[in-house]
């Protein structure tokens, strides 16, 4: 569909946010691996506090919940 895109000039909008939500992407990704491999691991910097710690635990419960009953969150947008 991008190639089609690309070749009968049709959005050629999204074809350039495409190219440019890519090239985004691989800065953040690259960013990843360069923490992961050339940086020392002692000390990474990264402080969390307890509040955003809390809040991902219970983000973490929600998604594991949700994902083995899904039921859960369809009756209530059912309701």
């Amino acid at each position: 569909m991008l190639m089609s895109a690309i070749k009968n000039g049709h959005m050629f909008w999204l074809v350039i946010l495409g190219i440019i939500c890519a090239a985004i992407s691989v800065y953040y990704y690259f960013r990843v691996i360069q923490s992961m491999y050339f940086k020392d691991g002692a000390n990474p910097g990264i402080v969390v506090s307890k509040s955003f710690r809390t809040f991902l635990v219970i983000t973490a419960v929600l998604i594991i919940i949700l994902g083995i009953k899904p039921g859960i969150l369809l009756n209530l947008m059912n309701v």
